[in-house]
């Protein structure tokens, strides 16, 4: 049992709390998001991730409430999709991309006001949901870089990717759809 809290309880200080910038910057910048999934929980750390995202500051974002599974269809469906070619880090067979600011670029590019997508951040075990035009409003230079590592955009309706990577790299474009549950 002591072994199982003190599991639990590195899980959170090394792939929970540093999420919470993120969703911090979120807040800040009045984006809506919801929480889709919290994934790779051990059954056994329930009782222990209860007693500990009940505190701050994860009550605050409601992770207490995510919707925890072990594993996430979602992000073996988007992997299967689009696999990346680098073993360690997450590089999609996409183009490569460079201007400035791609992601305004991008949104502003489509004009998808009104599109629903799915951020996941390789480095943490949730996947959120947002409007993509909700970006604009925060300097990507917050949500994407180094200390957060490698990110995937994608949209419900699986048309499209965009990747960012340690590099600061982005990859952006489509394949064949891939299925989501």
């Amino acid at each position: 049992m002591l072994q199982q809290k003190q599991q639990a309880t590195a899980f959170v200080e090394s792939r929970v709390r540093p999420f919470i910038e993120i969703l911090q910057t979120l807040k800040k910048n009045e984006v809506d998001f919801n929480i889709v999934e919290f994934f790779n929980i051990s059954p056994e750390w329930s009782m222990f991730l209860d007693e500990i995202l009940l505190g701050d500051p994860f009550a605050a974002f409601g992770l207490n409430k995510a919707n925890r599974i072990n594993n996430s269809a979602l992000i073996h469906a988007l992997l299967d999709g689009y696999p990346s070619h680098n073993p360690l880090r997450y590089v999609p067979d996409l183009p490569l991309i460079y201007p400035d600011a791609f992601l305004r670029f991008i949104i502003e590019a489509d004009n998808p006001y009104d599109e629903m997508v799915y951020i996941f951040y390789f480095s943490y075990p949730f996947v959120l949901e947002l409007p993509l035009s909700h970006l604009k409003q925060v300097d990507e230079t917050e949500l994407f870089n180094f200390w957060h590592g490698d990110v995937a955009i994608f949209p419900k309706n699986k048309a499209w990717l965009m990747a960012y990577s340690l590099e600061e790299e982005w990859r952006y474009g489509e394949k064949n759809n891939f299925t989501l549950m």
